[in-house]
């Protein structure tokens, strides 16, 4: 319950935030939504065998979006400033958890129906190994990984901006 509650607020800070209109928000909620469709669409993959135009598209994309997600909405805002970049990056993290464990769960509950698998694959195990493996990843791994890429991003957004309206004057 308290978990459930902690992912509500997070989806609720992404969602509402004080001060309305600005661009780091809704940048940030889109991707999060681009990331959770990401995690559906890689573990539907699994075990498919399309054909090999397509495999090295899905292999871009696959790998690419992860990273797009969380630099692109941090670089865009950040233009403005670091600071309107890493407000963009906070608000990405803030509404991936909670999206992302909600498709998490699900998505760990099919694949165990069709082999008993783990959602990585790897072993065959209880369904509650997947619940371990959505709090490891949800709260900890995918955030860090998303901050440090949005700081980077809202550090070059920042740079790049200031680059530009240098050569304005």
């Amino acid at each position: 319950m308290f978990l459930a509650l902690g992912l509500a607020c997070c989806l609720w800070v992404a969602s509402a935030p004080p001060g309305g209109g600005r661009l780091g928000p809704h940048l940030g909620v889109g991707a999060a939504v681009v990331f959770a469709g990401w995690f559906v669409l890689s573990n539907r993959l699994d075990g498919t065998s399309p054909a090999v135009p397509v495999v090295a598209l899905l292999a871009v994309v696959l790998v690419s979006t992860p990273v797009a997600v969380f630099f692109v909405p941090a670089f865009l805002a950040g233009r403005g400033s670091f600071r309107s970049g890493l407000q963009a990056a906070v608000w990405t993290v803030a509404a991936m958890v909670p999206l992302t464990y909600a498709v998490w769960l699900p998505e760990s509950l099919r694949r165990h129906g069709i082999d008993g698998h783990t959602l990585d694959g790897e072993l065959v195990a209880p369904v509650g190994v997947n619940l371990a493996d959505a709090l490891a990843f949800c709260l900890g791994i995918f955030p860090v990984f998303g901050l440090a890429l949005g700081v980077i991003g809202a550090a070059a957004g920042a740079r790049r901006g200031s680059g530009v309206a240098a050569e304005s004057r």
